[in-house]
């Protein structure tokens, strides 16, 4: 018997690694951080929400540039009417201990993460559907698993690594597991949103 699967809709996470020699622990830790919740356990965030902008940071934003014109275009497939520009970049500093709630990021269209300082057990990037997501099999019930495929799983896990850059969309829920290592996992967020010309379905917008 001859059998296909079509896997299709698919969620693209882009990882690639990039070289952040030129980033000072140093400036990172002068920044001003806050908590970014009330509730126990949350970590810290810079209040400076353009990091990126920094002229200490310019190598990093333009090698992330780099790859998430290589994610639009070259892997994606977009064209070049329109452009990914980061709209947000922040830094993120999680103590032992610390973790994240599960969320979204809205106001952008692409979220990502960068790690500039991490050790086994800081703390996965965990990412999982929606209930109501229609690529689920099933919302209604939910039968045992035998065996996990990227059929059936609901989450899916990346660990952080010294200069690895995930990037995806940012309607994925994902959440930062607790860090059970002894020092504090330091990395950059970012968002990107789009501009310039959108044509399909007949419509005709122009974003500056």
């Amino acid at each position: 018997m001859t059998v296909s699967v079509h896997n299709i809709f698919v969620t693209p996470i882009y990882d690639a690694l990039v070289d952040i020699k030129n980033v000072s622990l140093e400036d990172i830790n002068s920044n001003e951080f806050h908590l970014t919740s009330p509730r126990p356990n949350a970590m810290h965030i810079s209040s400076d929400q353009q990091i990126l902008n920094n002229p200490e940071f310019s190598s990093i934003l333009e090698s992330i540039d780099g790859h998430m014109f290589n994610f639009y275009h070259n892997i994606l497939g977009y064209s070049k009417n329109s452009q990914p520009y980061m709209s947000a970049s922040w830094i993120i500093k999680s103590n032992p201990g610390e973790e994240s709630n599960s969320h979204t990021h809205a106001n952008a269209i692409f979220s990502g993460v960068l790690y500039l300082q991490t050790e086994d057990n800081c703390g996965d990037i965990t990412f999982d559907l929606n209930w109501n997501d229609d690529r689920r099999i099933t919302n209604v019930f939910e039968p045992d698993i035998s065996e996990m495929n990227g059929f059936n799983n609901r989450v899916y896990s990346i660990s952080p690594a010294t200069g690895r850059l995930i990037i995806f969309p940012s309607t994925l829920k994902h959440k930062v597991e607790i860090n059970r290592s002894n020092i504090p996992r330091i990395s950059i967020a970012f968002n990107y949103f789009l501009r310039g010309n959108f044509n399909v379905g007949g419509g005709n917008l122009k974003v500056n």
